[in-house]
């Protein structure tokens, strides 16, 4: 039961990152995207404290930092206020978090095995290939910062691949499913807007 909870959360998640990338306003992408990093930050937790996977508080930091960064860069552009600053911030902020999680999970793992067991190579990939969760949110730290919408999706191709991977990891189907359906949305949403682009009459110049 508490297995299918979880997932459950995820897949709410997933619906709203979904729902996010075919919108074509830019505070109605940070709104949706923001509600759906919550739901992954619940996820990430529950993970980590019921099924003793230290590895998922990177991925539930990372987020938290995402939710701030949104409000903050949304709050910004709204009051047509410089990012710059922000960006910087919450880059150094990522950077900041996204270490010290890996670390963590690092030390985590070193005290439950041995130097002689098989599974310290596979430690040593995992903890690099936590490292992608990090870029994930720093490629998105500079996507959210522009109002640009169509720059938004494109930056969200990236992010992705580098969540596909991590989730798959940290064993998150959801966040599997999420990442991998996000790519095709975006895809979806690039076509959608560029056929009503070029559906739109052109103005008379007489």
């Amino acid at each position: 039961m508490l297995d299918f909870f979880i997932q459950a959360i995820g897949f709410v998640a997933i619906a709203l990152n979904l729902l996010a990338v075919q919108f074509n306003k830019y505070h109605k992408i940070i709104l949706f995207k923001t509600l759906g990093s919550a739901l992954f930050v619940l996820q990430y937790f529950m993970f980590a404290f019921f099924k003793n996977d230290s590895t998922a508080y990177i991925g539930m930091f990372m987020d938290g930092v995402g939710i701030f960064r949104n409000i903050v860069f949304s709050n910004n552009i709204k009051n047509q206020k410089s990012n710059k600053n922000a960006v910087i911030l919450f880059s150094i902020l990522t950077f900041i978090f996204g270490l010290g999680s890996i670390i963590f999970a690092w030390n985590e793992t070193l005290n439950e095995i041995t130097f002689t067991d098989n599974r310290v190579l596979a430690t040593i990939i995992m903890v690099f290939i936590s490292i992608l969760a990090v870029l994930a949110k720093l490629i998105s730290t500079i996507s959210y910062s522009i109002k640009n919408p169509h720059t938004i999706r494109m930056l969200n191709i990236p992010t992705s691949i580098c969540w596909i991977i991590y989730n798959a990891m940290v064993f998150s189907i959801a966040g599997v499913v999420s990442d991998s359906m996000t790519l095709i949305s975006v895809i979806i949403a690039e076509i959608r807007f560029k056929d009503k682009k070029e559906e739109k009459p052109l103005k008379s110049t007489n």
